[in-house]
């Protein structure tokens, strides 16, 4: 909003011609007040610049503001450092990841952040706020994750019809965890999506190893504890230096 300095001099002879009307005693309470009102409404108008498509845009941004999830905004800032982020119109709602795993009465679906090789499957998803200059148009969505040795074990792309307003965009594709062809570390992984080759999101998630997993593991690092040294093999260097002076001697 800006001030329309060209419009001050006419401004301020209307303002002059009002006050001596407004104190002129055969003038009226009632016409005094709406031409007051008038002289308000005619200042705002010259004096600033008012787009009313603009205030409108900007009130529902903020009111848009409010619906966005504290992941979306972690997953953004993080987009934004790496230098994604190109496509600001496109408002990032949500993002996150559905996981399929076995509950009490059987497969459930719930949104997580920590997966697990023993749950079936996991499938990303993300909710934009379309405005209506950005609808009506195809756009390509990527989801790709990264797992805890950053090594990429899902890619997936697929092209969405915009419409404006909210739209809940859930990948056609499913990436195995339990039955997975795919040799998945565990640790600390991304979920990356990107729109038209621009990466608007980045949100990190845990993924753990089965209990089996877990298990041989630590039945691997006790055997490797409880075996005994082989009578020819040196316990350490200081035992193999001993070895060596009693040699010489």
């Amino acid at each position: 909003m800006r001030i329309k300095r060209r419009n001050l001099v006419w401004l301020g002879i209307l303002a002059a011609l009002a006050g001596v009307a407004i104190f002129s005693q055969g003038l009226l309470a009632l016409p005094s007040l709406l031409l007051l009102g008038a002289l308000t409404v005619a200042g705002a108008i010259s004096l600033f610049d008012l787009e009313p498509a603009a205030l409108m845009r900007n009130v529902q941004e903020r009111a848009q503001a409010g619906k966005v999830t504290s992941d979306a905004r972690e997953a953004t800032e993080r987009a934004r450092t790496r230098g994604g982020l190109r496509m600001s119109d496109l408002q990032i709602q949500d993002v996150g990841l559905i996981v399929l795993k076995d509950g009490s009465s059987g497969l459930v679906m719930q949104r997580s952040r920590s997966l697990s090789l023993e749950d079936n499957s996991a499938r990303p998803y993300i909710t934009l706020q379309v405005p209506s200059h950005e609808a009506d148009r195809y756009a390509t969505i990527r989801f790709e994750i990264q797992d805890g040795y950053g090594q990429t074990s899902y890619v997936h792309e697929q092209k969405i019809y915009l419409r404006d307003g909210h739209m809940n965009i859930l990948a056609e594709m499913q990436m195995p965890l339990s039955h997975s062809t795919e040799s998945l570390e565990p640790g600390d992984g991304d979920l990356r999506v990107s729109i038209d080759g621009d990466l608007v999101s980045m949100l990190g998630f845990t993924l753990t190893p089965s209990v089996q997993d877990r298990w041989a593991g630590r039945r691997a690092a006790e055997r490797l504890t409880d075996r005994p040294p082989a009578e020819d093999e040196p316990i350490s260097l200081e035992e193999l230096l001993r070895q060596q002076n009693n040699t010489r001697r």
